[in-house]
């Protein structure tokens, strides 16, 4: 694995572990476990999302009542 791609990965917020073994896999395996660490931090956002969503609903019953 070259540099830059290790970099694009820490950059990316990948974990050390996650790093190690796509290290250690070829390019199609590469980008399977690309992907599955996109569909883990995708779920986040998404976990994420709805928090605000609810946030917003709260303040905007808030603001409501003022």
């Amino acid at each position: 694995m070259d540099k830059t791609f290790r970099e694009n990965l820490v950059a990316a917020g990948c974990p050390e572990e996650v790093i190690q073994k796509i290290q250690q896999l070829d390019g199609t395996q590469q980008t399977l476990e690309l992907r599955r660490y996109r569909r883990c931090l995708l779920k986040k956002v998404h976990k994420e999302q709805a928090r605000l969503t609810n946030l917003d609903y709260l303040l905007y019953q808030l603001e409501k009542k003022a």
